[in-house]
């Protein structure tokens, strides 16, 4: 009797822990129910996700689970010059007759066909119709024949090594220069640092047709793949499509895939890019830190925590550069980016006027330290929660209309990861019940986390030799950083958010004429004199896709105003509406799944605004606000000319 008591006491002392406030149980997160998953006999895994749009359309995908991480020293560049190959030769279709089979099918080799080599992955990508279910056995047939039946012909070997080189040279530009000098920085400890996946070049020169094969036998097994089916297609259909072609691949066995866990490097470093085709000056801190693996609640929370204080952090930032209260920089952004396969970095940029880097250090150490002593403000964090629980709900309610691609790398991401692939639907049912244990001081917590972590870095980017001369010495960067500590700052107030779009009550124009142009094409005629033209589309369309047209461009000004029209259409697209500021409208849109878009070409200039076709005034209402009541944020407006001096003065040099 007493081991009985004793064992409901512990099992009552577990319960009531574990129903302690803030403390959650790592519950497992839901699959989408659509989609279906499974293994064949071989060891080939696939996913199948039925997507009724576009109509009559497919994504196939071959995904390998290996990339050029797993390239030994003498292999750098093997896996993407592997991926190359897929496309000259398999046993069924030598030399260029694969492009050629696409070809024939209607298939654009880029649009429709494609493949990419990353760090952990190569991927291969084909997009068809389904009506042609012969040409759908025959891609198929050629999956199987990448997976197992690719010759690595020495001709066809030698061909591709120009066209690899060709590849990288492409890309030296000062975007790749500047990743070139930031790589030691903020890959440091990793095996991503020497894998890029485009490779050595001299590799590239000197691989022979065995060593890609030796590759080629070593991967591309089938427990080693996941072949991924999106679109409109019956899921029986597609799974006949797998089994008919893939299962009868040898059942053999691909080396494992290594892992090289990432260590920190827990010392502050400095960092200075000096790049004459750098667009801008600016100084930005860098944070390492483990990658969050989404897989149960409590994961769940933890990165929408990381992703919460980048999005406040922006929202912030840009509030205070548009109402003029940061004058001292041109901008700037805080970003989470993924820099290994268990590590992601979070950093804070901003860009500075001219060639001020001093300006654009006390700022960034201003907005930094406000963090530290305040940090974010409950209205701040309700916003936010706002702004994406409407965002979620918008995606469950347009869910049919997802893009394809991106349905379809998501699908793919998540086998890359392990990770579960949640709906629509429950991401946000989870989002709306587990954010509420996301609150300021939780954020406060996690803040305090990110900036007491030694694995950081700061970064100089500067672009010409006045501005590298004005960088800060490490000391300095070191005293300012002190300085901000000590100084007491005031706390940020939030502005609120005006989230009224009022239209003029003026008399509705009414229509004067009406002429058919064709079968669900007419044209209307109002008394204001404006011509609306109505086209009905085919099938059920759940957007409205509204189009201002004016009889006005670049063109019809002098050639040198061209770039200054192409800023002005920035200033205006990056400005709020009447009395919404950018942030509000931007929030306004999203409540009102409203989306709006301009430009500036030739002899026209178009607005063009999407609305959902179950309440399509906003739509109408944010056209005529942006016709009649358009505004030019003043600091907008000299951040974009800023930008564009710092430009022109790159071209200069």
């Amino acid at each position: 009797m007493e081991i009985i008591m004793r064992n409901l006491c512990f099992l009552l002392t577990l319960v009531a822990t574990l129903l302690l406030p803030g403390r959650l149980i790592a519950a497992a997160l839901p699959q989408d129910e659509k989609l279906i998953t499974g293994q064949l006999d071989n060891g080939l895994r696939y996913m199948i996700y039925p997507h009724a749009q576009p109509k009559d359309q497919v994504n196939l995908w071959l995904q390998i689970h290996t990339g050029s991480l797993q390239e030994e020293d003498n292999e750098r560049g093997v896996a993407h010059f592997v991926e190359h190959m897929m496309f000259n030769g398999t046993k069924t279709w030598p030399g260029n007759k694969v492009i050629e089979t696409f070809e024939s099918m209607g298939l654009r080799f880029g649009r429709d066909v494609n493949a990419y080599t990353s760090y952990d992955e190569t991927v291969y990508q084909v997009s068809l119709p389904t009506t042609q279910k012969q040409n759908l056995q025959q891609v198929m047939a050629i999956f199987s024949e990448w997976s197992n039946a690719a010759t690595f012909e020495k001709l066809e070997v030698d061909a591709e090594r120009g066209v690899i080189t060709e590849e990288w040279r492409a890309h030296q530009d000062a975007k790749w220069r500047t990743s070139q000098a930031r790589r030691p920085f903020l890959l440091a400890n990793t095996r991503n640092l020497d894998r890029e996946p485009i490779g050595l070049m001299d590799t590239v020169a000197t691989v022979t047709p065995a060593q890609l094969r030796q590759f080629y036998q070593r991967w591309y097994q089938p427990n080693n793949m996941t072949f991924i089916v999106v679109g409109d297609i019956d899921s029986k259909e597609a799974l006949a499509l797998i089994k008919d072609n893939l299962s009868k691949l040898p059942a053999n066995k691909a080396a494992e895939n290594r892992v090289w866990p990432t260590k920190a490097e827990n010392h502050l470093r400095f960092n200075i890019i000096n790049d004459k085709e750098n667009r801008v000056n600016g100084i930005a801190l860098y944070y390492r830190l483990p990658m969050v693996q989404v897989n149960d609640e409590q994961s769940f929370i933890e990165q929408a925590e990381w992703s919460m204080l980048v999005q406040l952090f922006n929202q912030r930032l840009q509030e205070r550069i548009q109402s003029g209260e940061l004058k001292t920089i041109s901008g700037g952004t805080a970003r989470s980016v993924k820099i290994a396969p268990d590590y992601q970095s979070l950093f804070f940029r901003v860009n500075a006027r001219d060639d001020n880097m001093q300006d654009a250090a006390n700022a960034l150490m201003a907005e930094l330290a406000t963090i530290d002593q305040h940090g974010f403000s409950a209205e701040e964090l309700d916003d936010v929660k706002s702004t994406r629980l409407t965002w979620l709900k918008n995606a469950v309610d347009q869910q049919a209309e997802r893009d394809l691609r991106m349905l379809t790398s998501r699908l793919a991401s998540s086998s890359l990861n392990n990770t579960p692939f949640l709906s629509p639907e429950e991401t946000y049912q989870l989002s709306k019940r587990l954010w509420q244990q996301i609150t300021v001081q939780s954020l406060a917590e996690k803040w305090q986390q990110l900036r007491k972590n030694q694995d950081a870095f700061w970064e100089q980017m500067v672009n010409n030799e006045v501005a590298a001369k004005k960088a800060l010495s490490p000391a300095a960067i070191l005293a300012l950083e002190k300085e901000y500590a000590n100084k007491k700052l005031a706390a940020y107030i939030f502005p609120g958010r005006n989230l009224s779009l009022t239209v003029d009550a003026d008399p509705q124009a009414e229509i004067s004429s009406k002429e058919t142009l064709a079968e669900n094409l007419t044209s209307l005629t109002l008394s204001n004199g404006a011509r609306v033209i109505l086209a009905k589309s085919a099938g059920e369309e759940q957007k409205l896709q509204i189009i201002a047209v004016s009889n006005k461009g670049d063109l019809s000004f002098p050639a040198q105003q061209k770039s200054l029209i192409a800023l002005a259409n920035k200033a205006v697209s990056g400005s709020g509406v009447g009395e919404l500021s950018s942030s509000s409208l931007k929030r306004w849109s999203a409540e009102n799944s409203v989306t709006m878009s301009s430009k500036v070409s030739g002899m026209n200039t178009l607005l063009s605004v999407s609305v959902r076709t179950n309440n399509p005034e906003p739509g109408f209402q944010l056209i005529n606000q942006r016709i009649t009541h358009s505004t030019i944020n003043d600091n907008i407006w000299a951040s974009l000319q800023n930008a564009q001096i710092q430009a022109l003065k790159t071209l200069d040099q």
